[in-house]
């Protein structure tokens, strides 16, 4: 029972771990852009917004180091143009998250 314990302490202080446990509640909370199958696309401001409002995250300051924290979880970033205007995206394959936080036990 203390190997198992330790070992899920472990897995808890882990960032990989933190940053699915925060995508997963995430993905039923905020509404996405566009669905194209499996990948969601979400607006990347309202994405910090919400890992900054987390006791996890809410040290975080720029958007850059929420994008380079999220490529460990294959969560890619793109730029598309708006009505001319130039926005940042996540796209996430809700699948693949879902097959992580299986792995991880969340």
């Amino acid at each position: 029972e203390s190997v198992k314990e330790k070992q899920f302490d472990g897995v808890a202080q882990n960032e990989t771990f933190k940053i699915l446990r925060v995508v997963d509640v995430m993905l039923n909370e905020i509404t996405p852009v566009s669905k194209e199958n499996e990948l969601h696309i979400f607006e990347a401001m309202q994405v910090f917004e919400y890992f900054k409002n987390t006791e996890d995250f809410e040290w975080m300051e720029k958007i850059n180091v929420l994008t380079r924290r999220l490529k460990k979880v294959k969560v890619l970033s793109e730029q598309r143009r708006i009505n001319g205007e130039k926005k940042r995206f996540y796209k996430i394959n809700i699948g693949f998250i879902a097959d992580l936080c299986t792995r991880y036990k969340i």
